[in-house]
């Protein structure tokens, strides 16, 4: 009587495992990669009178201007996003300027999310156990509003943020419509507001542009989070006044 061999599954459960592990260290290499974009600045590579320089070439040659939003869309993959609305304003009107940047923000967010997406959710799926389960499944039905608080909020900041909704299970849609919600009105303020930001570059570098930014968009982030948690703990407070009625029928 012949017998018929038994599969062996542990071939398989290795090659599992290879892969878990593989994923991993691609996320590890890409956390480290876009965190040095955090470290090391837009101006540390780039001086700013060289800034200065490809401005001004770009003012006299129009494909030059077109060229920049499609550096914009792949720049934020890996820098900072601040300087580039600035130019933004800078080589267009504002009524142009802003929904091209709102655009080229929101594409290269989109680049962002889609690689963290590919390169880094099956590593972190094997760990969403318990509270990280429950807070990724909230991220997905909750969806947009979830996108639109952080940018709204604008912490952690807009490079870190892509990167990690890539890694949760909110969908590509609702990446979209809440980044483009989400960044709108800082979007709108930078953009109005790029020429005296730009003279502050171009006056004080980096530190210059800080102190700028102190000063005009670091009072709509504390409206925003004021905003934000008022309208959370009023939801909050209906759900409970909800569950205490339906619990008492």
């Amino acid at each position: 009587m012949s017998t018929v061999p038994a599969d062996h599954p542990r071939p398989r459960r290795r090659g599992a495992v290879r892969k878990r592990w593989l994923f991993l260290l691609v996320a590890v290499v890409f956390l480290a990669f876009f965190t040095q974009g955090i470290k090391f600045s837009f101006f540390d590579l780039f001086p700013v009178h060289r800034i200065i320089h490809w401005v001004d070439m770009a003012h006299a040659n129009r494909w030059l201007t077109l060229l920049f939003y499609v550096f914009f869309s792949f720049g934020v993959i890996c820098f900072p996003i601040t300087i580039f609305p600035i130019i933004g304003g800078l080589l267009f009107p504002f009524a142009l300027a802003l929904p091209l940047n709102v655009a080229a923000a929101t594409l290269g967010g989109w680049m962002s999310f889609r690689l963290g997406r590919i390169f880094g959710r099956k590593a972190v799926e094997p760990f969403l156990r318990g509270n990280l389960k429950t807070i990724d499944r909230l991220a997905a039905s909750e969806g947009w509003r979830t996108v639109l608080a952080l940018r709204l909020v604008g912490v952690p900041p807009f490079l870190i943020t892509n990167f990690a909704l890539g890694l949760s299970a909110v969908r590509d849609r609702d990446m979209i419509i809440g980044t483009a919600l989400g960044i709108a009105p800082w979007m709108t303020l930078i953009t109005y507001l790029s020429t005296t930001l730009w003279q502050a570059i171009v006056v004080g570098g980096e530190r210059g542009l800080a102190k700028a930014l102190l000063h005009s968009v670091a009072p709509l982030s504390a409206v925003s989070v004021t905003v934000i948690a008022t309208i959370v703990i009023s939801s909050w407070m209906k759900r409970r006044k909800a569950a205490a009625k339906a619990a008492a029928v």
